[in-house]
This record gives C-alpha cells, structure tokens and sequence, in this order.
C-alpha cells in the first residue's frame, strides 16, 4: 500500500470512491443473480409440479384398470414442455408400468426430478417421476446474466466518470492550498491566499489557512517594521558617534596647532593628554 500512501489525494479519491461503486455493484449484482436464479429454479420447480399433479390425476384410472396404452398416451401430453426428457408411472408394486422419453444413463445437477404419487379414492396406486431438463433455462439465463454484466459495465463507466466529477469539486480547494504552500515555502510570499469554493468542512478549512497566513503576514509586518526602526536608531547613533569624533579629531587638531603648552588631566590627576608646546617646554 505504499503506493496508496504517497499518490496523490486527487489519484486516492478517485480509487476509493471506484472502490466503493464496484463493491456495491458486484453485491448488489451477486444478490440479485443469486435471487433470479432461485426464482427460476423455484418457478421452473412449481411449474413441473403443477404438471405432475395434473398428469398423476389423470392416470390414476389407468392404473386401476391396468391399461398401459392408455398410460403411455397420457404421458405423450408431456410433451407440452420441451424440456422434459424422461417419466415412469409405477405401480403399487414398484414396477414400472409406462415411460415417456429416454432415461438418460446418469442424472446431472442439470437435470430436475419430481415425484408425485398416483392416488385413486385415497388409496396410492404408485407413483409418476418426471425429470426435466434446465439446460434450456440456464441458457436463457446466462443471457441474462450478460444482460446484467453489461449493464454493471455500464454502471462503473458511469461511476468512473461521475467520480473524475466530483473529485474535482472535492479536490480543488486542496490543490488550491498545496499550490498556496508551495509558494509560501518557496518564495515566503505570504499575501497568497487561497480561493474558497465552498461553504463546507473544505470552506472552513481554506479559512482558516487564509486567517493564518494573514496572521503570518502581520507578524511578519511586525517585525519588518521594528526591524526597520531599529535600523534607523542604529544609524542615528552611528552618525552621532561619527559627529563626535569628527569634532574630537577638530579639536585635538586644533589643541596641536596651539603655541602654548596645554596639558589635559582628569579629576585623579592623571594626565591624558600634552599638545607638542607643552611637550617642548
């Protein structure tokens, strides 16, 4: 995840908010695959019940008269769905007394068995299995589970594009600011401010970067000018100082020029100065 830690929050946004789109894309398609195809089984199940109930009532006489033509006629009505393949009718005995189809050699996960009881005044005259075969409803089905992946398709592209929206909405005052910080490290130029956008947590946050380099700014002014003063009162003294000793040196020059002798002692008597008379006296 280092990448994810050092990408840019623009590059961060746009992979969370795709993140979340796919995730609840994929759920909500697994969900809805997963309830599809239960309410297919289901019906496809409720379906070939009803028909075997119908057909079991209708071939109870036949097995109470024992007539296999007759049995084997009303097994042909199955043909009205396409997708069943194989029925027995048994008798009370277990053995079988009419088929419809060809029973195949191994029953699949493919292939769906009912069983219903041949029942006449309360009493079970054995019993009709019909087994019907769901290749043809799972390939209707994956028909539509393309339908569905190319409506997810869809979605994302759209979501993918929706997040480059909104990312710009939602990044522009952070790379407003990252720029503002940049120049402020950069150039220390603190009258940058940053724009605001928004009335948000953003908006709040961009004013308050604002009050602070406005703070920054005056403190900055502040010193600028104290600076600045002081600069001024260092000058003043050094020119009085230079004054001071430009009329020490005029008046020393004028204490060596003099004729007679002069003599410059403090109040402890100790002598600080003698001009050249005084010396050649």
């Amino acid at each position: 995840m280092n990448w994810f830690a050092h990408d840019s929050f623009q590059n961060k946004l746009i992979v969370m908010l795709m993140s979340v789109s796919i995730t609840t894309l994929v759920l909500a398609s697994a969900g809805f695959v997963w309830q599809q195809n239960h309410t297919v089984l289901t019906n496809k199940k409720h379906q070939i019940e009803i028909l075997a109930q119908a057909t079991a009532y209708n071939l109870s006489a036949t097995l109470a008269f024992e007539d296999q033509q007759a049995a084997a006629d009303l097994l042909q009505a199955l043909r009205v769905d396409e997708h069943i393949i194989y029925a027995e009718l048994r008798n009370q005995s277990g053995e079988i007394f009419s088929t419809y189809g060809v029973r195949p050699v191994q029953q699949t996960e493919h292939m769906l068995s009912i069983t219903e009881p041949v029942m006449l005044g309360g009493a079970r005259l054995g019993e009709l299995s019909i087994l019907s075969q769901l290749d043809g409803w799972l390939d209707f089905w994956m028909q539509k589970k393309k339908l569905i992946f190319a409506i997810i398709f869809v979605a994302l592209l759209a979501a993918f594009m929706i997040a480059l929206w909104l990312q710009k909405g939602l990044t522009k005052p952070v790379r407003l600011m990252a720029k503002a910080m940049r120049k402020v490290s950069d150039e220390r130029d603190y009258t940058v401010r940053v724009k605001k956008v928004s009335d948000d947590e953003l908006g709040q946050l961009v004013d308050g970067f604002n009050s602070m380099l406005e703070k920054i700014e005056s403190h900055e002014q502040e010193l600028d000018d104290k600076v600045q003063a002081r600069t001024a009162e260092l000058k003043h003294e050094l020119d009085e100082r230079h004054r001071a000793e430009q009329v020490r040196d005029s008046v020393f020059h004028a204490l060596n020029l003099a004729g007679e002798g002069i003599m410059l002692a403090d109040s402890r008597g100790q002598v600080n100065y003698i001009n050249p008379a005084f010396s050649q006296i």
